[in-house]
C-alpha cells in the first residue's frame, strides 16, 4: 500500500508547515530578547589622535575629550607603549658602560616602568650595586611597558572608560599575559582590543588570557572584518564577555562624504550588532580639526539615536538561552513536509522507491536536529528542500490568482528560513564567529532543482538532450550561468565581490527612504520575474510559447525565494530586521511585478491584435 496516494499538498503538509513555523518562533524568541535588551553602543576615539587634534587648537588632550564627550564619546583607546618610543623621544636614553652593558638615564618613575617590565617579560635584570644594566638595546627598545600614565589620566578625569590596544609579543609567557591583564586592570581599563594580528596569549594561553580578562571585569573586543589570530577562539569560548567593535581606516574615510561616513557607522550598530564603534577623523587638515571631528562624532550619535539605538557604555550581549522542546518541535513537525518534499520531487523527476527514500531522508534531518553536532547539517537541508516544496505547491495548480501564488510561495520560503534562526540561536552566531555554513549551496541548488521541475512541465527533458545545440541556446546558457556566477560571488556573509559606489549610492537612499533596505535581488530581480512569469505561465495553458517564457522567469524569480531564506541565516543581523527586509522586499517586489504585468500584458494584448 503506497503511503504517498497523492501528488498533491494535502493539509497534513499545510499544518506542517505552520506548526513548524510556530515552534520556529517561540524558539527564535530568546534571541530576539538578547538584542532588543542591549541597545548600549559606544563611541571610542583614539588617545594619541585626539591629543594631535586638541594641540591644533592650543587645548590639552583633558580638554579636547571634554569637547569630544560632549559630542558623544563615552570611551577611549590607549595604546600600550614600547620602550623605544621612550627612547627616541627624548624621555629616556641609553648610556654604555663596561662589559657590553647599558644603563638607562631619565626620569625615575620611567626608569622603574621599565624595570618591571623587562622582569615580567624576561626574568631579574642584571644589577651592579644599586643600578639596573641592560645587554641587549634592540631587545629592550621592542619592550612593551603598558599604557601612557598621561593617557590613563585623562581618560579617569574625563570618566570615559579604557579600551587597551595590546599586542602579542613574540616569547610572551602565562606570567607575563597574567602581569599584563591585572596591570591593565590597576589602570582601570574595561575593554581589550588587540593591537597587530594576534590576540594576547595566542596560540597556547588564550584561554588562560580569557579568564583572567573575566576575573578582572575587561571585556573582549573583536573588530569586524579582521584577521586577528585568536578572535575566534575567544569568541566561541567566552562568547559573554565579548564585544564587537567597528572601525574605518582614515585611507577610507577620506575619500567619503560626512552623511556616508555617518550612515557607516550607525548602519553597523543598527543591522549587524556592533555595541564599539572606534570613530576616527575624516579631516585632519583644517583650521579648527578637533571641532570638525566633535562634528562628525555628533552626527554619528544623532543617527545611532534616531535608529533606536542609546549611546552609553556597552556592554556584552546576554547569552540567549534557546527553548530546546521548540527546537526539537521544529524537526517533528517538519517530518511530514520534509517527506512530501522529497517523494514528490522524485516522482517528478522519475526516480524509483520515492517513498522510502523520502520517509529515510526526513527522519535523517529530523533526527539530525536531536544532535548539536548534526544540527546545522539539518538546517541546510530545510533551508534546500523548502523553497523546492514552495515550487511543487505552486506547480499544483499554477491556474490560482497571480496574487495568491506568489505570497502562498513566498510563505513557504520564509518557513524554510525561520528554522535555521530558530535552531541556531547563541552568542557566536550573534558575534558572527559562528557562521551558517552552505548559504551559496541553500541559494542556488533550490534554484536548479525547481528550474528542473518547471522546464519539466514544458518540455520532454529526456528529448531536448537529444537534440543539437543551436547558437541562441548556447548563448542564453552561457549568459545564465555568468549571471548565476555573479551572484555566487555576491552571496553569503563574507562575500568578496566588491559593491560598486553608484549601488552602495543607491542601497543608501534606499536605507534613508525605508529606514531598513531591502536585498536588491529580491524586489528588483526575484519577485517581479516570479510575479510577471506566474501570470505568463497561467495564460500558456493554451499557448506554449507564453509557458516557456513563464517558466524561464519563475525560474528567476526563485533568486527572490532564495534570498528570502538566505536573509535570515545571517545570524549577526537583528532577527526584527531581517523579518522587516523580508517584508519590504515583497511589499515592492509587488509592486514592481505589477507594473510589469501591465507592461507586459499590455504589449501581449497589442500583439494578438496585430495578429487577427
Amino acid at each position: 500500500m503506497k503511503i504517498l496516494k497523492t501528488t498533491k499538498c494535502t493539509w497534513w503538509v499545510t499544518a506542517s508547515i505552520l506548526l513548524s513555523t510556530v515552534a520556529s518562533l517561540i524558539a527564535i524568541y530568546p534571541r530576539y530578547e538578547a538584542e532588543w535588551s542591549n541597545r548600549a553602543v559606544g563611541l571610542a576615539v583614539e588617545a594619541d589622535v585626539v591629543s594631535d587634534l586638541a594641540a591644533s587648537q592650543g587645548l590639552t588632550l583633558a580638554e579636547g575629550l571634554a569637547q569630544l564627550k560632549d559630542a558623544g564619546v563615552n570611551v577611549l583607546s590607549v595604546n600600550e607603549r614600547t620602550a623605544g618610543e621612550l627612547l627616541s623621544n627624548g624621555v629616556l636614553a641609553l648610556e654604555p658602560v663596561a662589559n657590553g652593558s647599558y644603563r638607562l638615564l631619565g626620569n625615575q618613575t620611567d626608569q622603574e616602568l621599565v624595570r618591571r617590565a623587562f622582569e615580567v617579560r624576561y626574568g631579574a635584570s642584571n644589577t651592579a650595586g644599586n643600578e639596573v644594566l641592560y645587554t641587549d638595546p634592540t631587545r629592550l627598545r621592542s619592550l612593551t611597558i603598558g599604557l601612557s600614565p598621561n593617557d590613563v589620566i585623562a581618560a579617569q578625569s574625563s570618566g570615559l572608560p579604557i579600551l587597551a590596544r595590546v599586542g602579542n609579543p613574540t616569547g610572551a609567557n602565562h606570567g607575563y599575559v597574567i602581569e599584563t591583564i591585572r596591570a591593565l586592570a590597576r589602570n582601570g581599563v574595561k575593554y581589550l582590543l588587540p593591537l597587530g594580528d594576534q590576540a594576547l596569549g595566542n596560540p597556547s594561553l588564550l584561554v588562560q588570557a580569557g579568564d583572567a580578562l573575566n576575573v578582572n571585569n575587561i571585556t573582549y573586543t573583536t573588530a569586524e572584518f579582521s584577521k586577528t589570530v585568536g578572535d575566534s577562539v575567544m569568541g566561541s569560548k567566552f562568547p559573554d564577555n565579548t564585544i564587537r567593535l567597528h572601525a574605518a581606516q582614515a585611507a577610507e574615510l577620506v575619500r567619503m562624504s560626512k552623511p556616508a561616513i555617518i550612515e557607516r557607522y550607525s548602519k553597523a550598530a543598527r543591522e549587524r550588532n556592533i555595541r564599539l564603534l572606534l570613530v576616527r577623523p575624516a579631516i585632519t587638515a583644517s583650521d579648527s580639526p578637533l571641532d570638525d571631528f566633535a562634528d562628525l562624532v555628533k552626527g554619528i550619535r544623532n543617527q545611532i539615536q534616531i535608529d533606536g539605538l542609546t549611546v552609553k557604555e556597552p556592554r556584552p550581549f546576554v547569552a540567549p538561552v534557546p527553548t530546546q522542546a521548540a527546537q526539537w518541535m521544529i524537526g517533528i513537525f517538519l517530518l511530514p513536509a520534509l517527506f512530501f518534499g522529497i517523494s514528490k520531487t522524485l516522482i517528478l523527476i522519475g526516480l524509483k522507491s520515492p517513498e522510502l527514500i523520502g520517509i529515510v531522508g526526513a527522519l535523517g534531518i529530523a533526527g539530525g536536529i536531536f544532535v548539536p553536532s548534526l544540527r546545522e547539517i539539518s538546517a541546510l537541508a530545510i533551508t534546500i528542500l523548502l523553497p523546492i516544496l514552495g515550487a511543487l505547491w505552486y506547480l499544483e495548480n499554477p491556474q490560482r490568482p497571480v496574487a495568491f501564488s506568489f505570497l502562498g510561495f513566498s510563505a513557504i520560503s520564509l518557513a524554510g528560513g525561520l528554522p535555521v534562526a530558530g535552531l541556531l540561536v547563541g552568542l557566536p552566531y550573534m558575534l558572527g564567529q559562528n557562521i551558517f555554513t552552505g548559504v551559496k549551496v541553500s541559494v542556488f541548488l533550490p534554484i536548479f532543482i525547481a528550474g528542473v521541475l518547471l522546464l519539466g512541465q514544458v518540455f520532454q527533458l529526456k528529448a531536448v538532450m537529444k537534440q543539437p545545440i543551436v547558437w541562441g541556446s548556447a548563448l542564453l546558457t552561457i549568459l545564465s550561468i555568468g549571471v548565476l556566477g555573479f551572484m555566487y560571488l555576491r552571496t553569503g556573509n563574507d562575500n568578496p565581490a566588491a559593491v560598486s559606489g553608484l549601488e552602495l549610492q543607491f542601497r543608501d537612499i534606499l536605507d534613508r527612504v525605508l529606514g531598513v533596505r531591502p536585498r536588491t535581488k529580491e524586489f528588483m530581480i526575484g519577485h517581479p520575474a516570479m510575479i510577471v512569469g506566474m501570470a505568463l505561465f497561467a495564460l500558456g495553458a493554451t499557448k506554449d510559447r507564453l509557458k516557456i517564457a513563464g517558466a524561464g522567469l519563475i525560474v528567476v524569480g526563485m533568486i527572490g525565494q532564495t534570498s528570502i531564506v538566505n536573509t535570515l541565516c545571517h545570524l549577526h543581523t537583528p532577527i526584527h530586521l531581517n523579518l522587516l527586509r523580508i517584508g519590504i522586499g515583497i511589499l515592492f517586489g509587488c509592486i514592481l511585478g505589477g507594473l510589469g504585468w501591465l507592461i507586459v500584458g499590455k504589449s501581449l494584448k497589442q500583439s494578438t491584435g496585430e495578429e487577427n
